[in-house]
């Protein structure tokens, strides 16, 4: 199991573009506006970093939930 990280650094985030937490979990798709592909279970999701983040979240809904975060 990996260390545990108590706070992510936003900055120097390669690529990514904008500081988001989210970003340390998925990388923009390229040529595609909006669409994030998870860096944990490989699915893409249309809608931004906002929506990404309920999939690693399990917000259910709107988009599924990523099989490798367990559920709190």
């Amino acid at each position: 199991m990996p260390p545990r990280i108590d706070k992510f650094p936003s900055e120097g985030l390669e690529g990514a573009p904008s500081k988001d937490i989210g970003w340390h979990f998925g990388d923009p798709v390229p040529n595609a506006r909006g669409h994030v592909i998870c860096k944990l279970c490989g699915k893409v999701t249309k809608g931004g970093i906002t929506r990404f983040k309920e999939h690693i979240a399990h917000k259910g809904g709107e988009v599924s939930a990523c099989p490798n975060v367990t559920a709190m």
